[in-house]
């Protein structure tokens, strides 16, 4: 290939005994990661960097990705990154995969602080955790990321894409709020979100900062979900937004939970417990997901957090009825038992 390569990397997906990844999957991570690669590659090389961040010819061709051939096993992706330009300098930054995987460890690591030494410039570390949040796994996913270079690698899974969105929808020493409403418009010159809210049908005008409304992809026939600084009226409903740092669809594609941490070990549900989200009917601004014949039942007002509440609720039960004595259960409570022992094993040696 034409160029100097720079740096390379591994990514393993992780999905089980068949070691297949969806294309949709696989295209969706390798648009992430190269968009990630030039944020850092941004930052290394001081670029000055509009709001909308649409890297240029220059830097495209500075820092391009290239996958080479699966290798056996776990689907494993080599990668390298190259610079191909016509006239390639010597004093291009070489490790951006390795910058990018300790960014990706910050993030597994749940630790805010050492992201923020990675990437000081806020616009691009929101930016990066709006990447992140997009391409890695979604609660209920079941496959997880893995990274390796030079002999160091990270995992990341769907909890910490729970964390990269966690990070960006409440940014430090703000009060936000998540308001689900019906798409109306989107005026790209303004930077605003018009959205209709479902209970006191007011028009509510959402200013984002660009590259959150260039995220979004027009869609007036589904809810959308926008999270920022919000004016309320004196019945507490919301008015207006600012600082908008999420836009996007509602998603109620089933949640899928596989294991459930307890106190240093794994609930493992038999099969995995798959439960389907839905809105609130009456104000669409609650998530809900239940399984009556397991006791379980939970509400929030996102997807993450709707994962969190189901997780929690698990976890309750399994202490309230199935590690209960048989003589102080009702009936009814005893049947609940039953079921939960048939459904959950517990691995004690998972964690």
């Amino acid at each position: 290939m034409h160029g100097r390569q720079l740096d390379e990397a591994t990514l393993r997906f992780l999905s089980g005994e068949d070691s297949s990844i969806s294309s949709e999957v696989l295209a969706q991570t390798l648009r992430g990661l190269q968009t990630a690669v030039w944020l850092l590659g941004a930052q290394a090389l001081e670029h000055s960097v509009n709001e909308r961040f649409k890297p240029g010819q220059e830097l495209r061709q500075h820092y391009e990705l290239v996958c080479r051939a699966p290798e056996s096993g776990s689907y494993a992706m080599p990668i390298e990154l190259w610079d191909i330009r016509q006239q390639p300098d010597l004093t291009s930054p070489t490790d951006l995969l390795g910058r990018a995987l300790e960014v990706a460890r910050a993030v597994s690591d749940g630790d805010r602080e050492a992201l923020r030494e990675r990437m000081p410039d806020s616009f691009l570390r929101n930016r990066m955790l709006r990447e992140l949040a997009r391409f890695l796994p979604r609660p209920g996913d079941t496959w997880k990321l893995d990274m390796e270079r030079s002999g160091a690698s990270v995992t990341l899974d769907a909890r910490s894409g729970r964390t990269a969105e966690s990070w960006l929808r409440v940014p430090e020493e703000t009060a936000t709020m998540t308001v689900t409403g019906d798409l109306v418009r989107v005026d790209f010159e303004e930077n605003k979100v018009v959205i209709r809210h479902p209970v006191t049908n007011r028009l509510i005008d959402c200013y984002a900062r660009p590259d959150v409304i260039d995220d979004l992809v027009e869609n007036h026939y589904e809810p959308v979900q926008v999270t920022g600084v919000f004016t309320l009226d004196e019945n507490d409903y919301p008015i207006k937004l600012t600082d908008v740092s999420v836009v996007e669809t509602v998603d109620l594609s089933p949640l899928t939970i596989d294991a459930v941490v307890l106190e240093g070990q794994l609930l493992v549900p038999s099969p995995p417990l798959v439960l389907t989200p839905a809105l609130e009917p009456e104000t669409k601004q609650v998530l809900l997901a239940s399984d009556e014949g397991l006791g379980l039942s939970a509400a929030a007002p996102t997807r993450n957090q709707l994962y969190e509440e189901l997780v929690d609720e698990i976890a309750f039960v399994w202490e309230a009825y199935a590690l209960e004595a048989d003589e102080i259960l009702s009936p009814a409570a005893a049947v609940l038992k039953k079921r939960l022992l048939e459904r959950f094993q517990v691995n004690r040696d998972g964690v």
